[in-house]
């Protein structure tokens, strides 16, 4: 389908169409409209009419029925066919004569009607298998005296067949036409696709409509694509849509306004905005005129997909063209307004609809104004604006009343929002499902579990189910109350009813893990799957494997881990991550490092946080050279490598194996450098790591590289620098360092300090060391505090 892009819309002029009392059409219309095989001639010359009792007395009668209503043919009228059908008894023998002669009827052109359809379809549907028998007795006695069974009497079939919903016995009908030579019509094509459409069945319907532009006798009508359009959209299968869209013009069909607005619903159900708004222009262009339905639905996309000033600029234009809008196109803009939190251009827009535009205001604005005035708890303008709706002579109804209550209690004021609740009735208003679970969530909250209860037990005899926001609501709030054993055996008398909300257990098992009950979690995720067929999410595990690490119980974390694997669930990105930063954090580093392997060969792939997890782990354990190396196969399964960063990836492997770190480095930082992100954390990390085990000279090569490119050590880098210089002996790196992290403004450590001075005096730098002092001093240091006993003796000593 090709859609223009064009970045404004195209508005054709305006054009009114007269309407008169009398009639929409003109004669002309009405005489081009009639079908060319259609014969008026018998209803127009025929100067006694058949009756529908006559026609009664002959089906009662006889049991050959042909020969006696072939002398009333010229007189019959489809008018005449309706009737007889509409007021016969559904008994089988009556059923019979029906269908016998509605075949009989639609044989003749002239006579066929879809009101005589639509009645003896509602005949045979109602009269069951004993009605479906006699009917299709009908059709094989007639085959076999020889005469032809027309396509209208075997669609009757297919029809009830289709409205029973079933598929597989419609589908068995619709083949056995075959059997009576009987070719599908352009109807009975419809009749199929639009049952396998409702129930989903979109391959069976493709495979239908295939079938049917085979068929050299029977074309596709701008009713099948839009049945076939309409359902695809409903499945979600936008490509399929667009595609019957495309193939309507191959066989010269030129889509309607109908057609368009279902392509149109469809494209904004599937967020592709840009190309439903190039659509209405392409519409527009093809000389279709939108309607009020084709705006309401961009308008809607526009305001679903957060795309506001649009929807504002096309709601400005409509209004500037006089398009007659109604109170719907303005609700969603203004729910919209006000999900956005711009309570002051909602008001503005719903004030202009009512003083400029003249728009009265349904019920729908009215709530969506209630709403979210309650939801901001301004309840009141809320309550204004419900008094302004009852004074306009507008009924509230129960959503009205819903967001007053939820409003009343966000503010704290159940009892007047319980106190509303309960004269519902006398409003005559019957307080539905969200009703009762708005209310048990407030008390709830404030900790009156006692009254929430009551309300749950009276919803339950009011007949509503309750939902698994209302029974989530009710165990979060035992939960918080300490009363652990009530919830659980709420959701244990969920699940006996045959009702398993997983919400409820996830908030379960979170709420239990942040209680400390890591027992009782466990104990309720292990029962989970005891004889009632119900496992355990990868979702429950994670929760609680995150409630052991944070308790520092790895070992029951691993077991948990091993548990979740044997029972055929696949650990996540977030079970390998919380276990591994967990391990870490209690030292246990070969145990994450192990982990971070078994995800990494399950086709997991880490994330940036964890690799930087598992390179603090490898440095820890003294592997640096490892480290670097996980850090090379990280960069290179970036996306969207350029073909010079995997050949200098491949290079920087080979300095890597050749020993030559710096030029590892000094290759990584080039190519963030040019990705334009680079993270000095890696790099720290491993300097930190070089210090661990020695190798201060690799440690200093980094903080060289680092510095010389602009990019900041941090003062823990610094100071794991300074102490192991001092301790080799290197004074003048260590002294370089230092003043590098005075001038960064970096407060180190005493111990620091103090190791640099006491060592540049007892190798008699102490001028450098009074330099240091002065230095420390400037940057904001307390020296008298800051320098050890003996460093002030040493410089002391030097006539400091």
């Amino acid at each position: 389908m090709r859609i223009s892009s064009s970045p404004s819309f195209i508005f054709r002029p305006r054009f009114t169409i007269p309407f008169t009392s009398r009639s929409r059409f003109s004669s002309a219309a009405i005489t081009a409209a009639i079908p060319t095989e259609y014969d008026p001639s018998p209803f127009l010359s025929a100067a006694h009419p058949v009756l529908p009792s006559e026609v009664h007395r002959i089906l009662q009668s006889t049991s050959h029925i042909e020969p006696p209503l072939e002398t009333l043919a010229p007189r019959l009228s489809r008018h005449v066919i309706t009737s007889v059908l509409l007021a016969r008894p559904l008994h089988p023998e009556s059923v019979r004569a029906s269908f016998l002669f509605y075949a009989w009827a639609s044989r003749r052109r002239c006579l066929r009607s879809l009101e005589s359809h639509d009645a003896m379809v509602s005949i045979v549907v109602r009269g069951g298998s004993l009605a479906f028998d006699s009917a299709w007795r009908v059709l094989e006695e007639t085959r076999a005296r020889g005469v032809r069974v027309s396509a209208p009497a075997f669609n009757v079939l297919v029809s009830a067949r289709a409205r029973s919903g079933s598929v597989e016995e419609t589908i068995g009908w619709f083949s056995r036409m075959a059997e009576f030579g009987i070719r599908p019509t352009a109807f009975t094509y419809n009749t199929v696709l639009r049952l396998l459409i409702d129930k989903r069945a979109v391959p069976i319907a493709v495979s239908v409509f295939e079938r049917m532009i085979e068929s050299s006798d029977c074309r596709p009508q701008i009713s099948t694509f839009n049945i076939l359009i309409d359902g695809f959209c409903k499945a979600e299968r936008f490509d399929l849509a667009v595609s019957m869209f495309d193939e309507m013009s191959k066989w010269g069909l030129k889509p309607g306004t109908v057609t368009y607005n279902t392509v149109l619903r469809g494209l904004c159900l599937a967020n592709q905005i840009d190309s439903a708004r190039s659509l209405v222009q392409t519409m527009i262009s093809n000389g279709c005129d939108p309607d009020n339905y084709t705006w309401s639905t961009l308008l809607s996309g526009y305001c679903r997909s957060d795309r506001i000033d649009e929807a504002l600029e096309l709601l400005r234009l409509l209004r500037l063209q006089r398009f007659e809008l109604g109170p719907f196109n303005y609700s969603c803009v203004i729910d919209r307004l006000f999900k956005k939190g711009w309570f002051d251009e909602a008001l503005m827009l719903y004030k202009a609809v009512l003083e400029i535009d003249n728009v009265v205001p349904d019920c729908v604005l009215y709530n969506v104004v209630i709403k979210w005035f309650s939801k901001a708890g301004r309840m009141v303008e809320a309550f204004g604006f419900f008094n302004e709706m009852v004074g306009r002579g507008l009924v509230p109804d129960v959503f009205s009343y819903n967001a007053l209550i939820e409003g009343l209690c966000q503010v704290g004021s159940l009892e007047n929002a319980y106190k509303i609740f309960r004269e519902l009735p006398n409003r005559r208003i019957v307080p539905d499902l969200t009703t009762y679970t708005i209310l048990i969530h407030g008390f709830c909250t404030v900790g009156l579990i006692g009254r929430a209860l009551e309300l749950f037990e009276e919803l339950q005899k009011r007949g509503y189910t309750p939902s698994v926001v209302t029974y989530g609501t009710l165990v979060e709030g035992l939960c918080k109350t300490g009363r652990l054993e009530d919830a659980h055996f709420l959701y244990r008398k969920i699940e006996m009813k045959g009702n398993s909300p997983p919400l409820s257990v996830d908030k379960h098992v979170k709420l239990l893990c942040d209680l400390g009950e890591f027992i009782k979690a466990y104990e309720l995720l292990r029962d989970l799957d005891k004889g009632r067929g119900v496992a355990p999410n990868i979702l429950l595990y994670n929760i609680l494997i995150a409630g052991l690490c944070w308790e520092r119980k790895s070992s029951e974390a691993l077991k948990l881990f091993d548990q979740l694997q044997i029972r055929g669930l696949s650990p996540d990105a977030v079970t390998y991550g919380t276990l591994i930063d967990g391990l870490q954090d209690v030292g246990r580093f070969e145990d994450a490092l192990g982990v971070f392997e078994q995800m990494v060969r399950n086709g997991c792939a880490p994330n940036l946080k964890l690799y930087i997890i598992i390179t603090k782990t490898l440095c820890r354990m003294h592997r640096v050279l490892q480290a670097i190396a996980l850090w090379l196969d990280y960069i290179s399964q970036r996306s969207s490598l350029s073909d010079w960063e995997d050949e200098a990836i491949a290079s920087l492997r080979r300095d890597y194996e050749m020993g030559s770190i710096k030029d590892v480095v000094v290759g990584l930082l080039d190519l963030d450098r040019e990705r334009g992100n680079v993270d000095c954390l890696p790099y720290i990390i491993w300097l930190i790591g070089f210090c661990h085990v020695g190798r201060n000279e690799e440690a200093l090569m980094i903080f060289d590289v680092l510095t010389m490119r602009g990019i900041d050590v941090t003062p823990a880098g610094c100071v794991w620098l300074v102490k192991n210089l001092c301790r080799e002996g290197k004074l003048d790196s260590a002294m370089r360092v230092m003043l590098f992290a005075l001038k960064k403004c970096f407060v180190l450590v005493e111990s620091v300090g103090n190791l640099l001075i006491n060592r540049l005096c007892k190798r008699n730098r102490r001028q450098e060391a009074l330099y240091l002092v002065q230095k420390m001093s400037i940057s904001g240091y307390d020296m008298d505090k800051y320098l050890s006993k003996s460093n002030k003796d040493h410089l002391c000593c030097d006539g400091a």
